[in-house]
């Protein structure tokens, strides 16, 4: 958000405010614009403070931003991302996947190890592979066999395997080390994926 009104900043959906949320808020405002006919904008970050009744008074003004970026309620940007309805709100992919029944879980980035549905990929991947004549037509009709192909047993085994890297990781337990053997004996090197003979039948 702006510290002032309009502009190209997003806009946003109604917020509240008050010890149990009981004051809904607008953001957004009518305006009179340059051909003297009302119209919206959206509030800037000034206004939605002053609602709230956040805004220094006196004549005092709130920074759009810190230089250091570290303060909690020192700029006008960190005070209003500390409102408890800032802070609840979803992003908008979030939004959109549980509105269609889904559940939403983040995982870190770089870190495929940990990750288990990349070993489920990789079995897919592997299948698919084995089985497409290589076209485009072919690949796309061995998709849905591909994901049905991976078997329970090697879920299980891929999510258990997991658990025990988060565990030697938690336990402060460096990669590579023998220690680190020793809570994951399967794997035989980083990306390799271990699956139950049955399954490979």
């Amino acid at each position: 958000m702006s510290l002032g009104p309009g502009g190209k900043q997003n806009w946003l959906r109604d917020g509240y405010f008050g010890e149990s949320g009981q004051h809904g808020q607008s953001m957004w405002e009518f305006y009179i614009n340059e051909e003297g006919i009302e119209d919206t904008r959206q509030k800037g970050i000034r206004r939605v403070l002053e609602e709230r009744t956040l805004w220094p008074g006196g004549g005092d003004r709130l920074l759009l931003e810190c230089a250091k970026k570290l303060c909690v309620n020192c700029c006008a940007r960190s005070l209003m991302a500390s409102q408890p309805d800032f802070q609840l709100q979803k992003s908008m992919l979030v939004d959109e996947i549980e509105q269609s029944g889904h559940l939403v879980m983040f995982f870190p980035k770089f870190h495929c190890e940990i990750n288990w549905i990349e070993y489920f990929w990789a079995q897919c991947k592997r299948y698919a592979r084995e089985h497409c004549d290589y076209t485009l037509t072919g690949l796309r009709a061995r998709i849905p066999d591909a994901l049905a192909s991976v078997k329970e047993t090697t879920i299980h085994s891929c999510y258990h395997q997991c658990l025990r890297r988060i565990q030697a990781f938690r336990g402060g337990v460096t990669y590579g080390t023998p220690d680190y053997d020793n809570y994951v004996k399967e794997y035989k090197s980083h990306r390799r994926v271990y699956f139950h003979k049955e399954d490979l039948q």
